[in-house]
């Protein structure tokens, strides 16, 4: 069990380290999540037609914002009608 002395010792030395730039602390170092979500919708080029696969990869980690995102590249690619989400994954 440590004493006070052994305490105040303590911390007089991480005092000194601290004073001369010297931390014997290391910071924790940041931790930055990175993601990546596949996407796979079912979509349509007409309203009764047969389902088509379309898989878009987000670098996000929402699946809200990715479903979102792909919806919006669907649409770009030439696909006017999203059907359903199939899957959302991550890579």
């Amino acid at each position: 069990m440590k004493t006070d002395n052994d305490l105040e010792a303590g911390l007089q030395r991480r005092i000194r380290a601290f004073s001369s730039g010297k931390s014997p602390v290391q910071p924790p170092t940041a931790y930055a999540p990175t993601g990546k979500l596949k996407v796979t919708l079912k979509v349509r080029k007409k309203p009764m037609g047969a389902d088509e696969v379309f898989v878009h990869t987000v670098n996000t980690l929402s699946e809200l914002q990715a479903e979102i995102e792909a919806r919006r590249e669907a649409k770009a690619a030439g696909w006017p009608i999203v059907a359903y989400v199939q899957d959302v994954q991550k890579v």
